[in-house]
């Protein structure tokens, strides 16, 4: 009862999370002969379909298919211009920033459009290869890599939580030695550069603790995702594996590995991830029970090449992660069981391929279970955190329950 209760409370706060604005996050600015009009798109097949005859001529009805037309095009961020010369049927494509440019000459200005289609899905995978990329370094809304939202960021979260959310202080020899099965949820919103973002992550995850020393433990995590920018979606699905072992009796060591895929028509991009990673926990008891732990992981992320329908694309990404934090557990007495508040603070950095937000912070709390009861068999904690850059701000409010 007591575990329904506060799921219940946690869906409650989960409304916070229901009510928002559509925006845009790609736009198109047309100009024809002396008029310009400016469109903004939630997806990315709806700014591409945008440049038909007939979609043209709902926004210029006297239009012919002959006249000069310029196009420039805010994609999630990077500026792409399309253009006709009057009199031409050649489609000049161009993005400035990474040096990319093609023309496609067609019978008519349709079946230049056609061909440009036909050339992103098929022989344009080394420019789309570069426009991924720079996507990364300027896009907030990027599904693969570049903001706390995207696949190589929830990776990260999910490596340093292995060691980070371990009971403190550790399990000694004496402590339960079951195995445990793990579940939850997690619902985050971030605002940047205008744009919000709304994820939501189902963890779930099984724990194989060692019978001469639980603090042996080979952890499973498969969390999946949904990830809403304005009007645009993703969906993602990671694996991590990692093994815990002690090196002295308050720190831990936790090295992992992991993959995630990730995938999005709306903003037109797909990848892969592959990490490796090594934490560092250790835990201070000081008096009254309450304890200090500090943890410490270094990763590698990078992107794989990803083939579907006869296109290849990998955006080349390679990122060391530096993520930091500190734990400070006060225990005390919730429903008539044993609980304990938790406080930390976590500080991430990236360095390496360039990247949208390069660090954030965040400040957060949880109450549920006293981890540093060894005997503890199963553990419930529902918190909340704030997360702060230069160039997002945003709320993540969490529940989980092992047993």
């Amino acid at each position: 009862m007591k575990i329904i209760l506060l799921f219940i409370k946690f869906v409650i706060l989960l409304t916070f999370f229901s009510n928002s604005y559509a925006g845009s996050i790609f736009s198109l600015t047309m100009t024809i002969g002396s008029s310009t009009i400016t469109r903004g798109y939630g997806k990315a097949e709806e700014v591409i379909d945008a440049i038909k005859l007939s979609k043209i001529q709902t926004l210029f009805p006297s239009y012919a298919g002959t006249e000069l037309v310029t196009m420039n095009l805010d994609f999630r961020g990077l500026p792409v211009t399309l253009s006709y010369a009057a009199s031409s049927n050649s489609l000049v494509f161009s993005i400035p920033s990474i040096s990319v440019s093609k023309t496609f000459v067609g019978s008519d200005r349709d079946d230049a459009n056609s061909q440009f289609k036909k050339w992103l899905k098929s022989d344009g995978g080394s420019a789309l290869n570069q426009m991924m990329a720079k996507l990364a370094e300027v896009s907030s809304s990027d599904p693969i890599a570049g903001n706390p939202a995207s696949m190589m960021s929830q990776m990260v979260a999910n490596d340093f939580g292995r060691s980070f959310n371990t009971p403190s202080p550790p399990a000694t020899k004496g402590g339960d030695t079951n195995n445990q099965f793990g579940i939850g949820m997690k619902a985050s919103r971030f605002t940047s550069n205008g744009q919000e973002t709304k994820s939501f992550t189902a963890p779930i995850g099984y724990t194989w603790k060692f019978d001469f020393d639980p603090r042996h433990q080979i952890s499973l995590s498969l969390p999946i995702s949904y990830v809403q920018v304005e009007e645009s979606k993703s969906y993602n699905l990671s694996l991590g594996l990692g093994y815990q072992f002690p090196v002295a009796e308050h720190w831990l060591i936790t090295p992992s590995i992991g993959y995630g895929i990730v995938g999005s028509i709306d903003l037109g991009s797909v990848g892969q991830v592959v990490s490796t990673s090594v934490s560092s926990s250790y835990h201070w008891d000081l008096r009254n029970s309450q304890s200090i732990g500090l943890c410490n992981m270094i990763g590698h992320y990078q992107t794989l090449k990803f083939s579907y329908g006869g296109i290849t694309v990998d955006p080349g990404l390679s990122n060391q992660v530096f993520r930091n934090g500190v734990l400070y557990t006060i225990p005390n007495r919730i429903f008539g069981w044993d609980a304990s508040t938790e406080l930390f603070v976590l500080d991430t950095r990236f360095v390496g391929s360039k990247l949208y937000m390069n660090s954030y912070q965040e400040l957060g709390f949880s109450e549920g279970s006293n981890k540093s009861v060894v005997s503890l068999a199963k553990y419930i904690r529902i918190g909340a955190s704030y997360l702060h850059s230069s160039k997002a701000k945003g709320f993540t409010l969490n529940f989980g329950y092992s047993f």
